[in-house]
């Protein structure tokens, strides 16, 4: 597969992960099936052009959108891990911690006397629905 063919791959696997990302259960599967390769080629090309996986690449994103939303909103974390798409509160608790090494309520408030400053996020490229009031 030549390499422009696998930058559109990750490209269109990209728009639907961030079009389903609070969507509960978000399966690489799935992912594979609306980029119509097999879920082997998607996770190949993941390796070959990002370095990491599929699910990296969701937990990633997961992982920006909670940061912007812990800096600018007052939702509480298990509002925003169910707007998120984690399976629990938890869940995103430990991926949180592992990724930016506190849990998302002392970020949030690490922020707060930083002038909620977001280091390492685009907003830009990150699409955040509001959750329902």
């Amino acid at each position: 597969m030549n390499s422009e063919k696998a930058a559109l791959i990750i490209d269109h696997a990209r728009q639907f992960i961030r079009a389903n990302l609070s969507r509960p259960g978000l399966r690489v599967d799935d992912i594979a099936n609306y980029c119509g390769v097999s879920r082997r080629v998607l996770e190949r090309r993941f390796r070959e052009i990002l370095k990491r996986s599929p699910l990296e690449e969701i937990l990633d994103l997961k992982i920006r959108c909670a940061k912007v939303m812990l800096s600018s909103t007052s939702l509480s974390v298990t509002a925003i891990s169910q707007h998120l798409g984690f399976a629990d509160v938890k869940s995103l608790r430990l991926h949180f911690r592992t990724t930016e090494g506190m849990p998302p309520g002392k970020w949030r408030r690490h922020q707060k006397t930083n002038r909620g400053k977001i280091i390492g996020v685009n907003l830009r490229n990150l699409q955040i629905k509001a959750p329902p009031a």
